[in-house]
């Protein structure tokens, strides 16, 4: 569906107020005056295509939107982050980072600690006697 001249105002509005702190000032005839080289364009394209312009700060005017070889008119993919699972003995008891980030920050002020497991395997505990006791008797049982 083109875009309509309420459409166009509506982007314009949204485009000169969407622009980030710092960047150069759009004016709304400006976005208008851009937007009716493309009106014969999808208004889904022609929004994302605005947001994209109206977030970069480089751009000194609103052309680049009438313009569809500009860098505003290619979709950018979305760059996921997945965090780094960690155990409980990889992460530091003490500042709750991962062991290779522990040994490798800078320590500041009193901050003298080593890497400390957030947790450590207790030696002695009630599974490990049941485990010896179940091999001292598998052990006897197959002795006799």
């Amino acid at each position: 569906m083109p875009v309509t001249k309420p459409q166009a105002e509506m982007l314009a509005t949204l485009a000169v107020a969407a622009r980030p702190h710092g960047a150069r000032h759009w004016d709304a005839p400006g976005v208008m005056a851009a937007l009716a080289n493309i009106r014969h364009l999808d208004l889904a394209e022609v929004m994302m295509a605005v947001g994209r312009a109206a977030r970069d700060r480089t751009l000194e005017t609103p052309a680049a939107i009438g313009n569809t070889a500009a860098p505003c008119w290619i979709e950018r993919p979305v760059e996921r982050w997945t965090p780094t699972k960690t155990t409980r003995s990889d992460r530091c008891g003490e500042c709750n980072k991962p062991r290779d980030v522990c040994e490798r920050t800078a320590r500041w002020g009193d901050d003298t600690h080593e890497f400390r497991p957030d947790y450590i395997q207790p030696a002695g505990s009630a599974v490990d006697e049941l485990r010896d006791i179940k091999h001292a008797a598998m052990a006897a049982k197959e002795e006799s």
